[in-house]
């Protein structure tokens, strides 16, 4: 522990920080609960909630709702500049990546930005909601739109272990060839909070994204948000061209 003339919260803080990166904490490990904490370091639990709360700040751990507090893993990276699906990102890094189905149904939402980037006008559409994790943690909840007729001929019972870029050209041929994407910085509403256990108005990525087959016909249209806590966009530039990557501590 630090010296006594310090504020408790801070002493606490230096220790648990020391903890985490010397590795006595383990990257990823669950921190034991705030009252085992407190009583630990002889303090209430409004102390060390000040200590964990400078912790989060720092980017050293992150708090999940009814799970409690976990040491930062490593950051993963996702390039923007390539068109590889983000599960096989995660496994050429090493990462676990667990994807979970939601829900496959119509869209909830205003489809009008979704039927102009498709070029649907009148058909009908489906849905399909999944959440991403990355070390337990939920990093991206994506909900993606497509031609209800392209889904009925995929496997979607095979989504949790197969990308759906793999899904539709295994059944279809069509492959992706390109892709329009849109980033902007939003707040999350109740719903979008809830999965991914952030509390409501937490700032996310958004990602738009319409992808495109070999000779430029639409077929998905993505809305991807990216826990904000945790997402960043890097740029990498020379003279003549421009790397994007989406960084997400997790």
């Amino acid at each position: 522990m630090a010296a006594s003339h310090q504020p408790k919260y801070l002493a606490i803080y230096e220790d648990l920080r020391r903890q985490i990166l010397e590795g006595d904490l383990a990257p990823g490990g669950r921190l034991p609960a705030q009252q085992e904490l407190a009583t630990t370091y002889g303090v209430t639990v409004m102390t060390l909630r000040q200590a964990m709360a400078q912790l989060e700040a720092d980017g050293l751990i992150w708090v999940s709702r009814g799970r409690g507090s976990f040491v930062v893993d490593q950051p993963l990276t996702y390039r923007i500049g390539n068109l590889t699906s983000f599960a096989q990102q995660m496994q050429l890094q090493g990462l676990e990546l667990v994807t979970t189905v939601v829900s496959i149904d119509r869209p909830g939402r205003d489809l009008g930005e979704a039927r102009t980037a498709l070029g649907l006008p009148r058909a009908r559409l489906v849905e399909i909601h999944r959440v991403r994790r990355v070390g337990g943690r939920p990093v991206v909840s994506q909900r993606t739109i497509m031609a209800a007729a392209l889904a009925k001929q995929l496997d979607l019972e095979a989504l949790d272990r197969l990308s759906l870029y793999e899904l539709i050209a295994a059944a279809t041929g069509r492959r992706v060839a390109r892709a329009r994407e849109s980033l902007r910085a939003v707040l999350l509403g109740v719903e979008d909070a809830a999965t991914l256990e952030q509390p409501v108005g937490a700032p996310a990525l958004e990602s738009i994204r319409t992808s495109l087959t070999t000779d430029n016909t639409p077929f998905l249209h993505d809305r991807a948000l990216l826990v904000g806590e945790a997402a960043s966009v890097e740029a990498d530039r020379t003279a003549d061209t421009l790397d994007l990557t989406y960084r997400l501590t997790v």
